[in-house]
Formats: structure tokens, C-alpha cells, sequence
């Protein structure tokens, strides 16, 4: 039952994130808002994922860039904002540590991708 518990407290995190991807989330407020400590939340998530809250934060923000970085020609600048990164030079440092290259050039090579695959 305790196990169960865990697994909602971190599925009810994670939608509030996906939802909310532009929020501002800190590990307090996410407690607070499911009634436990932070230290609580971290040992949930840890338990339920293998990462913490925060890790979560970001690759949901770095994915919701990469939709965006495919989809749209706006600027990196507006899509770190829009994604929740409190300037480009977070969003661009954490985008290079979790998919290994720049914004700008992610973004050439997935529309070069698609030149050459349109059923993509």
C-alpha cells in the first residue's frame, strides 16, 4: 500500500511538471503541494524512476524544447523561456549536457534528418 502511495505521489509530480513545463517548480513547492517533506519526495521519485525530482525537471524542459526546436522557427531564446529555463545560457548549458550538442545545431541536423526521411 505504502509502495502504491509512492507511485501516485510521483505520477501526480511528474503531471503537474508535464502541465505546468513553464512553472517555476521548486522542491518545496512540490512537497507542499503533495503533503510530504522534500526529503520525502526525493526518496519517492529516486524509488519510483531512478532519478530526482529536479532531473525530471529538466529533461521534461529539454524535451518540450527539442518539440519546438523541430516543429517551429522560433528563436532559442523564446524556447528556453517558454520551456521553463530561467535564461539561454541554463537552457543551452543543460540542453548540451543532456543531448551531447548544441540547440541550434540539434535542431539543423533533425530538419537535415527529415530532408532526407519525410516519413519522419
Amino acid at each position: 500500500e505504502r509502495q502504491t502511495q509512492h507511485k501516485q505521489v510521483v505520477m501526480q509530480i511528474m503531471m503537474m511538471i508535464q502541465e505546468n513545463i513553464r512553472h517555476p517548480f521548486t522542491l518545496d513547492e512540490l512537497a507542499e503541494r503533495c503533503g510530504y517533506s522534500p526529503n520525502s519526495i526525493i526518496t519517492f521519485f529516486r524509488e519510483e524512476t531512478g532519478h530526482t525530482p529536479f532531473s525530471f525537471l529538466q529533461k521534461a524542459r529539454i524535451e518540450a524544447a527539442k518539440r519546438q526546436l523541430s516543429d517551429s522557427d522560433l528563436p532559442v531564446g523564446i524556447i528556453a523561456e517558454e520551456c521553463g529555463f530561467s535564461g539561454y545560457v541554463n537552457f543551452y548549458k543543460s540542453f548540451v549536457k543532456l543531448e551531447g550538442i548544441a540547440p541550434l545545431e540539434w535542431r539543423k541536423l533533425r530538419r537535415g534528418c527529415r530532408a532526407h526521411f519525410p516519413w519522419e
